[in-house]
């Protein structure tokens, strides 16, 4: 493993359209020297270098892919879905240190090696991680603190509730969007794993599922799902979990967490531009608001805006603090492992007829589902009735 220290060679694969605030990010951070680029296709190198050309910090471009591996100390993998794989593990069996975008990975087999992978590398110091950047939220993390501290009363129920709106357009300006060899899925494994994520970070993780995927507008485009409902049990405690998804080509975006306890219900809308508790009942949110003001305020010398909003540079920041201090980054690859193979569990839930499976079944392979058509004007799926 290359030794680190202040001055680091941060290197990116993938220069699509995550890739400038990756850039942004690392440039605002003190102890990266250079900041190499490289992609199978010199076009979107050359693009990213135009869209970067004023930044602290002047891209280096590496054409040749071993070359780019061998001088990066730290890789961020921002390439498609179906290459994060070979990516990770290049960049670990290369000495580097491996930040990688969600997904982790979209088959059971790559999934359970690059937990593997990372385990190893990780007791020799060598640190992985995968973007997960809603967590940084003050709000985030005061209402998980205080959710597993005990402080907002007894768990008794989840509702997850997401829509967004990615058009024909948007699938079609990439031969691997909407493929289930390419994507690894639809909605929920690209658009909503961020909420699912958050979800399971702050309950505690997810024991067994069932699920129903469905096309409702996008059939003649995508092979994967455009909507997705779920039930499931949470935790060691089998909390109740509902969970709602759809791109309804209506909705530009909207996320909501209902935690419901004893004492009311917590509503959490994650969102670009900040987290919300609308519509929340609990009598502790006052003091919920008040914690994460106290830590917004202590991070206002890395918001770094952009189209998602400022969480991507807090949790790049941690990420190259922890390997400068040799500890453990904030986002484990085990816990990103878990919030993938969830969705993975969805579909494998879909494929086996809706059955009911445990998440570790998404672990071991299976065919993916065959989607057909929703012609129905009701509910989307019939998973459970609708409200």
């Amino acid at each position: 493993m290359a030794s680190v220290s202040a001055g680091l060679s941060v290197g990116i694969i993938g220069c699509g359209v995550i890739a400038p605030l990756h850039v942004s990010a690392l440039a605002s951070h003190g102890a990266v020297a250079q900041i190499l680029v490289h992609d199978s296709d010199r076009k979107a190198i050359a693009s990213l270098q135009q869209r970067c050309a004023g930044c602290a910090v002047p891209l280096q471009p590496i054409t040749d892919r071993e070359a780019f591996f061998t001088q990066s100390q730290v890789v961020h993998i921002c390439t498609p879905h179906a290459q994060h794989f070979e990516d990770f593990r290049s960049a670990l069996q290369h000495g580097a240190h491996a930040l990688c975008e969600k997904p982790l990975a979209i088959t059971p087999l790559q999934l359970s090696e690059m937990t593997h992978l990372a385990a190893a590398a990780g007791a020799c110091g060598q640190w992985s991680s995968c973007i997960f950047q809603h967590r940084f939220s003050g709000l985030a993390l005061a209402l998980r603190g205080a959710l597993q501290g005990g402080a907002l009363g007894s768990l008794q129920a989840v509702d997850v509730f997401g829509r967004c709106t990615r058009t024909s357009a948007y699938y079609r300006s990439a031969a691997w969007r909407g493929t289930w060899q390419g994507e690894g899925g639809g909605v929920a494994i690209n658009q909503m794993i961020h909420l699912l994520d958050l979800m399971l970070w702050m309950t505690g993780g997810c024991t067994r599922l069932r699920a129903a995927l469905g096309q409702r507008h996008l059939a003649d485009v995508i092979e994967v799902e455009d909507c997705l409902q779920a039930e499931g049990y949470l935790g060691k405690h089998a909390i109740p979990l509902r969970v709602d998804l759809a791109n309804d080509q209506q909705t530009h975006w909207l996320n909501r967490l209902t935690l419901h306890l004893d004492q009311g219900d917590i509503c959490y809308t994650p969102d670009a531009g900040g987290s919300f508790l609308a519509g929340s009942t609990h009598p502790g949110l006052a003091r919920l608001e008040s914690e994460a003001g106290a830590k917004a305020a202590s991070d206002q010398g890395i918001q770094v805006k952009g189209e998602y909003g400022d969480l991507h540079a807090a949790q790049i920041h941690q990420w190259l603090d922890a390997i400068l201090t040799g500890s453990a980054p904030a986002v484990p690859i085990a816990e990103a492992a878990h919030t993938a193979a969830w969705v993975l569990a969805c579909y494998r839930s879909q494929a086996a007829g809706q059955a009911w499976v445990t998440v570790d079944d998404a672990l071991t392979a299976y065919n993916p589902p065959s989607l057909k058509p929703i012609l129905s004007s009701s509910s989307a799926l019939q998973l459970w009735s609708a409200e």
